[in-house]
């Protein structure tokens, strides 16, 4: 238990929000005293916009003193976050996967990307992750919604597609006729429109 300096509540040590500075771990304000506190601080006028402009500086700041060092955390911290995947187990991947795309036909390398990495493929319903892919193998594989079968039918679709042999064949004399036909006898849409029905 713990009293609010504020509202002088006595209150369980879970109302007060965590603070590490604190010998106690907590603020000295319960949490609802310390929202309140929170939004008075930041409806002065013109202090919203200050804290903005200021962290937005420190984090520009962070950015321009190591560009790549700053892109690489905020990757690593993605993928752990994301996936639990620490950079060095990406490494390994990359490395079994002989430093490229893992489809078998394709040999795209990380540096063949636009941002020098290949992608983390993984499995929408369970989260296992499955490899690295090239972007376009990957949006691939996200567009077919990991469904085998669509890919499948996407592989019949190349070997034999519908419309061989129905358009693109040579035209007939009659088909060359009509398209050489003046203007003048060939109806437009427009005069179709305005002929009255019969």
């Amino acid at each position: 238990m713990k009293r609010c300096v504020k509202c002088r509540d006595i209150k369980p040590i879970d109302a007060f929000p965590h603070d590490r500075r604190r010998r106690d771990g907590r603020f000295p304000y319960c949490k609802e005293c310390h929202c309140e506190n929170q939004a008075s601080f930041r409806a002065k006028p013109g202090r919203a916009e200050a804290i903005r402009q200021y962290q937005g500086n420190r984090y520009r700041a962070w950015r321009q003193a190591d560009p790549e060092g700053t892109a690489a955390l905020i990757r690593a911290r993605a993928q752990l976050r994301r996936y639990g995947l620490l950079p060095e187990d990406y490494l390994v991947m990359l490395n079994a996967q002989g430093g490229e795309c893992a489809l078998a036909h394709c040999h795209r390398k990380p540096e063949d990307e636009l941002h020098g990495r290949l992608h983390v493929d993984h499995c929408h319903a369970t989260g296992e992750i499955r490899g690295l892919l090239c972007f376009s193998h990957n949006a691939m594989l996200g567009q077919a919604q990991d469904r085998a079968e669509l890919l499948r039918d996407a592989v019949e679709y190349l070997a034999k597609p519908p419309a061989r042999g129905l358009v693109g064949a040579e035209p007939s004399a009659t088909d060359v006729a009509k398209l050489e036909a003046p203007q003048s006898e060939t109806p437009n849409l427009f005069s179709l429109l305005q002929t009255p029905a019969v």
